[in-house]
């Protein structure tokens, strides 16, 4: 037994790229005979399906749209802006700080340490603790895994710390490095 069924995007062609995954779990139950755009201007697809023996299967259906005016350039364009806009945090961030914390390392060793080896482990151990589910857990873990600046200038601010060169030189140093620690975490 043959059937079909469509799938619609909500993004205009002239707006997005729409992409689709038909995957089934079991293909002696389900098989997935075609995947074929309704018309080649619009972001419609049909979905042909066709049954072997009888059974019940899981399949999945997935419609990616992808902006076109959210491009690669874009993107090389908006983070740079995004790490100033959080590394200075309302601040002043001087240029000859930033370089001094390559003479004394060891605060931003240290920071970094805290921040992608005990900060992801405790994240871990909490999603043990509650039980979350995998993607849950997992999204947890990174979210532990990421650099903050808001609670830092806080509790530097109350510790009588200095918030021009140790937050804001570990906020920008942490922010940097985490372009490289967090895939590896």
């Amino acid at each position: 037994m043959q059937g079909t069924f469509t799938v619609k995007s909500r993004y205009l062609e002239n707006e997005s790229r729409s992409y689709i995954v038909v995957s089934v779990q079991d293909q002696e139950v389900l098989q997935v005979v075609s995947v074929t755009r309704s018309t080649p201007n619009t972001t419609h697809f049909l979905v042909v399906v066709q049954t072997h023996s009888p059974g019940d299967t899981a399949w999945r259906v997935q419609l990616w749209d992808h902006a076109r005016n959210l491009t690669a350039l874009t993107l090389v364009i908006i983070l740079p802006v995004v790490l100033l806009n959080k590394c200075a945090f309302g601040c002043k961030i001087e240029p000859e700080i930033l370089c001094g914390m390559w003479w004394k390392p060891l605060p931003v060793i240290f920071g970094a340490a805290i921040q992608f080896i005990l900060m992801p482990f405790r994240g871990f151990l909490l999603t043990r603790v509650w039980q979350l589910p995998q993607a849950l857990a997992f999204g947890f873990i990174l979210t532990c895994t990421c650099p903050g600046g808001g609670g830092g200038y806080l509790y530097t601010l109350l510790l009588d710390g200095d918030i021009i060169t140790l937050a804001i030189s570990m906020t920008c140093s942490l922010t940097v490095l985490s372009l490289f620690a967090m895939p590896a975490v």
